[in-house]
């Protein structure tokens, strides 16, 4: 009996083994011929697309189809002008110069699906010979990879029963698709792209991007990564992008190099109502952090926080943010060549039809490309003199679901910058019947005197600039130094005035209510604040209007 009983398991297990392999071969034939048949697709309108062989591998586990050696060859500008445009819309790639693309791979790409999991994987190895003739200009370069580049596709159904391996059919889903994407990771070793004479003209270190989702009863977890490392262009990688530039019509320079090697990770989380209209009635969770970018003009480091439990009492609701930023004298340069070049796009427009229009485009005709980029530049403000920029906010609730009770705690605000800023913290009662929320708030202004200076001597720039293309309106902008000592006198006549260690004005504002009388600042009402404002900055601001009043109409 024994015996029966193995001699059936064997049989069976023969036989099971004999339908799985007749069905990865199947599949894997499948695979290949749809593949086939995409290509000759492609390669109606003309023979665009070649390769050396398509092979099949992978067995038992995954089936694998990877095109070896292939090479796109063919005219773009053609390509992009035979796409469907929908009804009633313009053709937007009409003046396309003639560009003739030339791509070859050493190497592969694979297309793999594994039986027993739900996930897809294309993976792309070897290195790219690219040339482009572009107007009649031969634009050539080499890509090396440092590995292998990857990506893995998980898709919202189960492993080979599921039809996972019916990849045609899930091709035919369009945007339905995207509903089932449930997980993408794509991750590449690094690259570097090199000129004719093997200069390097690009480059970039690991990167690597993840999306995931699930969606639950109307509900999404969703979380978006990105990292890129040591990406850079250098000065020949400049000259590279304006070949390609001045072929389409670009005719100011890239100087992209301007920025050094850049390094972005940004990690963004949502869990919360999958439609928008339920916000508001159901808890949501969003986070950004680290949101780091940093270059050779700068540095940004930020993070960002928001919860709300939703309309169940208590209620909780928390948000927070802070960025701290560097900018270097990299940052105004690379500033001021941007500007640059929109002055010379906006020159080289031959079809201002309504200059006349407006006094900004008909200053364009008034001063030469030098002249107006002498009067921009001074608008571009000086980042870098003020060292470490910090913005921060943390506050929170906690209360009624309708937030007509509850408290507001403010535990952090900061707006500052090495020289001078303002912090403050405090928090708030709110009651039903009480017209105004009960509670203190906190403010420290460092430095002050000086802060109110760089603002009024920024806007000061900005006054300036606006007066050679609307002398009418920059007359209103004018700051008057009366005005200015005025806001520091009013300022400081409110204030609890300190001094820090370097001998600096730090002002203390207190700001109390008492939910029923109004609020006070540092004790004084504001019937008292309201006077002192009149008698420092409304003075000045009546000192203004009757000199401007007085003065000849600008012409």
């Amino acid at each position: 009996m024994r015996s029966v009983f193995l001699i059936g398991l064997a049989v069976f297990l023969a036989v099971a083994g004999g339908g799985y392999c007749i069905g990865w071969f199947a599949q894997a034939s499948r695979m290949k011929a749809g593949l086939e048949e995409a290509i000759a697709s492609l390669n109606a309108r003309q023979n665009v697309l070649t390769y050396r062989a398509i092979e099949t591998s992978g067995f038992p586990g995954d089936v694998t189809v990877a095109i070896i050696n292939p090479r796109f060859s063919g005219r773009v500008d053609l390509l992009l002008k035979s796409l469907p445009v929908a009804p009633g819309r313009p053709q937007p790639f009409t003046a396309l110069p003639e560009w003739q693309e030339d791509d070859a791979l050493n190497g592969r790409i694979a297309f793999s699906i594994n039986a027993l999991s739900n996930y897809y994987r294309i993976g792309v190895n070897g290195n790219v010979r690219h040339e482009s003739r572009l107007a009649g200009q031969m634009i050539a370069a080499d890509i090396h990879h440092n590995g292998e580049s990857d990506c893995t596709l998980q898709l919202s159904r189960g492993s080979w029963s599921a039809g996972l391996w019916d990849y045609q059919a899930i091709l035919h889903k369009g945007g339905d698709l995207l509903r089932d994407v449930r997980l993408l990771d794509c991750s590449s070793p690094g690259y570097a792209v090199t000129g004719a004479h093997q200069e390097t003209l690009i480059s970039s270190g690991p990167g690597r991007l993840y999306i995931a989702s699930a969606p639950t009863q109307g509900m999404e977890r969703l979380r978006v990564y990105l990292k890129m490392t040591d990406a850079g262009i250098t000065t020949a990688g400049d000259a590279w992008l304006t070949a390609y530039a001045q072929a389409f019509g670009n005719r100011i320079p890239m100087q992209l190099s301007l920025y050094g090697e850049q390094n972005t990770e940004i990690d963004f989380s949502y869990a919360g109502p999958a439609s928008m209209q339920q916000t508001g009635t159901e808890p949501i969770d969003i986070r950004i952090d680290p949101f780091r970018l940093a270059n050779q003009s700068s540095t940004i480091n930020a993070g960002f926080y928001f919860v709300d439990s939703g309309p169940a009492s208590p209620r909780h609701v928390h948000v927070a943010f802070k960025a701290v930023s560097n900018f270097s004298g990299t940052y105004e340069a690379i500033e001021q060549n941007m500007l640059r070049r929109l002055i010379q796009d906006a020159y080289a427009d031959k079809n201002r039809q309504h200059a006349g229009a407006s006094p900004y485009l008909a200053a364009l005709d008034k001063y030469t490309p030098g002249q107006m980029l002498a009067i921009l530049t001074p608008a571009i403000p000086d980042l870098h003199t003020l060292g470490q920029l910090t913005q921060s906010l943390n506050a929170s609730y906690e209360g009624a679901a309708d937030f007509k009770t509850g408290v507001i705690t403010l535990a952090d605000f900061e707006l500052s910058a090495a020289p001078y800023g303002v912090t403050g913290k405090g928090s708030a009662h709110l009651a039903t019947g009480q017209p105004l929320p009960a509670g203190s708030l906190s403010l420290t202004c460092t430095n002050c005197l000086r802060l109110v200076d760089d603002a009024a001597g920024y806007a000061g720039r900005l006054q300036t600039t606006f007066s050679y293309f609307d002398p009418a309106t920059a007359a209103g902008m004018t700051i008057d130094p009366r005005l200015v000592d005025g806001i520091k006198n009013f300022l400081g006549s409110i204030a609890s005035p300190m001094r820090d260690a370097a001998g600096n004005a730090t002002f203390v504002y207190a700001i109390a209510s008492d939910g029923a009388t109004g609020i006070t600042v540092n004790d004084k009402n504001m019937a008292e604040v309201m006077r002192l404002y009149d008698e420092y900055v409304g003075g000045a601001l009546r000192h203004e209007a009757a000199k401007a009043a007085a003065a000849p109409a600008p012409r």
